[in-house]
């Protein structure tokens, strides 16, 4: 399969991917990913709403 491919080649198990330094950097680490993925689709969708109606005078 294709994660065999990706074990042999980075040596690595892809299931055992771990964030050095315990569970708090972890909860940060995908907090903060959170947040900006989050922030980015908010962002894009306020946009695409601004440019739907343009200021008229």
């Amino acid at each position: 399969t294709l994660q065999n491919l990706y074990n042999i080649i980075d040596y690595i198990p892809l299931t055992d991917f771990r964030i050095p330094g315990g569970g708090n950097d972890n909860i940060l680490c995908r907090g903060l990913t959170m947040m900006l993925c989050l922030g980015g689709t908010v962002h894009s969708l306020y946009c695409l709403g601004w440019a739907s109606f343009p200021y008229k005078k």
